[in-house]
């Protein structure tokens, strides 16, 4: 039990870790419930780790545009998730005004939904789960 723990501890600094120099900003909510304004908060410190597997398993699969003239270009997109992992929407919340970057950042939505993502953590007793996620077209690129 200890191993473990110290395993999915040290996944979670890995993953923190990816995401420190990361401009990009995720948040997400109860169902039902008020917007959250940081991961973690009204979910645990076990949602901080799901919350950014969530958002890096998106932004992954965004593959951006190369010829685009709008490095600036924002999208803000929402999630729906079931316990399970099951997706059951994603979908513009805002579109970022530039149609390259607003193709390429659907593509990503649909590829994911063709997958599942892992089970909300044991710790939590949510049904379901609404994410909200920034894909930021200069942030991604100066990832490299």
């Amino acid at each position: 039990n200890a191993a473990a723990r110290a395993a999915n501890n040290e996944r979670l600094q890995a993953i923190e870790g990816a995401f420190a120099g990361v401009t990009s900003k995720i948040s997400s909510t109860k169902s039902g419930d008020h917007a959250v304004t940081s991961p973690g908060e009204n979910g645990g410190e076990a949602f901080v780790g799901y919350t950014n597997v969530i958002f890096n398993v998106y932004y992954r699969a965004w593959k951006t545009p190369d010829d685009t003239t709008h490095s600036s270009a924002i999208a803000h997109v929402k999630i729906v998730v079931m316990r399970n992992g099951d997706i059951i929407s994603s979908e513009f919340v805002k579109r970022s005004g530039d149609s390259l970057v607003d193709k390429s950042v659907q593509r990503a939505l649909d590829q994911v939904e063709r997958q599942k993502l892992p089970p909300f953590p044991t710790t939590t007793q949510d049904t379901q789960r609404t994410f909200f996620i920034e894909f930021n077209l200069e942030a991604k690129q100066s990832e490299g």
